[in-house]
């Protein structure tokens, strides 16, 4: 019999089944072990508080808000998730060959079974994606009753915040999980999922835990940090370009005419003053359908004025003059542009990679852009993969799983013609 929590004990009677003692207490409460010490099942001493995230605990909110917002973002994001996470997990039969080790694919059917029973494919998009947009991944993890992982779940970096640590300790024992955070000032605990952490020494201590992982950029002790949200200022000049040409085309910045009329035009005798206004919108609106083709698609000015345009003459008629289209420079184009290769590299992603580095600056050579693909999955993503794999490592290890064997990622692999050497696996006629 196994204590569990003040006065609750457990009693296993088979390898899936089990019964609950309690003393003094209604046994149909439920437990969480996470709350109490193992020592005499007293309740531990936990903080109050969480660790937020920026500004009013809303720098997650605010950085999606300005990707989705962007023409591009969202693209750069996806592209860096998928260098991250290559083509999936696979295991390796670690040998040394000529002093050099290599890493050779080995099949499992029990690994087979372990990748579908936790839907690792699911996982793998997720932890990629979460690891792309702020260098951080937290897994929740939950063991069934004879310690089996039951499931990996990739939770959303905004639906987590570190529980701030007691007097005199430094690392994260328990984490809040609720999906408020950063749309409210301030999250109320009982309001809160609590979870423990992961403990290392002790694989199956607890049966729901969270594994936390971020970049370990210096002072950022709880929290990740993504190196494109430097980039700030320049994803909104991005954004602020279309909107530019939005404002122009909606309030008249191509305007096609300017019409001139006298102010005494409609000073007609027998006119009162409502026929004279009749008579002003009449004429405009079919001096409108004689200059405009497609709806809004030109814009007219219209000026009454007892002078002509250059100030130079009284103006005695209507005077239709054509007004040429002041956007023939590139400029916006280029500031478009400049930015976009900015928060490419941001990304530590090449141009041509990131789909933004356009016109005859992308270059023609695949061997070129094989090149650069091959050096962001192969020396960018280190630590990244090494991230995504923790997880599903400790899983394969809780199971006892291939233990000789190695997890990785399968790296991507390219075909160009005349350039792909003979031996390499991603050649389609090799010797």
């Amino acid at each position: 019999m196994k204590q569990i929590g003040h006065n609750v004990f457990v009693h296993q009677y088979s390898p899936t089944a089990g019964v609950v003692v309690s003393f003094g207490k209604d046994g149909s409460e439920a437990i969480d072990g996470a709350v109490y010490s193992e020592s005499g099942g007293n309740p531990k001493v936990s903080s109050s508080e969480y660790i937020k995230r920026g500004e009013n605990d809303a720098k997650l909110l605010e950085m999606h808000r300005l990707a989705t917002e962007s023409p591009n973002k969202w693209a750069l994001l996806s592209t860096k998730a998928s260098f991250i996470g290559g083509w999936g997990f696979r295991l390796f039969d670690r040998q040394i060959h000529n002093m050099k080790e290599q890493l050779i694919p080995f099949y499992s059917t029990n690994f087979d079974e372990f990748h579908d029973r936790l839907d690792l494919d699911d996982f793998h998009q997720a932890a990629s994606y979460q690891l792309a947009f702020g260098n951080e991944l937290n897994v929740k993890m939950t063991l069934d009753s004879t310690n089996k992982v039951a499931s990996l779940e990739v939770v959303d970096n905004n639906d987590i915040r570190s529980e701030k640590p007691l007097k005199g300790k430094t690392k994260t024992e328990r984490f809040w999980l609720s999906n408020k955070f950063g749309f409210q000032k301030t999250v109320k605990k009982e309001d809160c999922l609590i979870l423990p952490a992961y403990d290392a020494s002790d694989p199956t201590k607890y049966p729901v835990c969270i594994i936390h992982q971020i970049k370990r950029i210096p002072m950022q002790r709880f929290n990740g940090m993504a190196e494109w949200w430097g980039s700030k200022e320049w994803g909104e000049v991005t954004n602020d370009v279309p909107k530019y040409y939005k404002a122009a085309f909606r309030n008249g910045f191509f305007v096609t005419h300017h019409i001139s009329i006298p102010d005494d035009y409609f000073d007609k005798e027998g006119l009162d003053d409502v026929a004279k206004e009749k008579l002003k919108i009449d004429t405009l609106n079919e001096i409108a359908d004689v200059l405009s083709g497609i709806d809004d698609a030109n814009k007219i000015l219209v000026t009454f004025s007892k002078y002509s345009a250059d100030g130079k003459g009284i103006l005695k008629e209507i005077k239709v003059t054509p007004i040429t289209n002041p956007i023939k420079d590139e400029a916006f184009i280029r500031m478009f542009e400049a930015a976009n290769l900015v928060q490419a590299s941001s990304h530590a992603m090449p141009g041509k990679l990131a789909g933004v580095q356009l016109g005859s600056q992308m270059g023609s050579s695949g061997k070129e852009i094989v090149a650069e693909a091959d050096y962001l999955q192969d020396y960018l993503t280190y630590f990244d993969r090494t991230m995504i794999c923790k997880p599903v490592q400790i899983a394969k290890r809780i199971e006892g799983l291939e233990p000789l064997k190695v997890l990785g990622i399968k790296r991507m692999e390219s075909y160009t013609p005349d350039v792909t050497p003979k031996d390499n696996t991603s050649n389609p006629n090799p010797k």
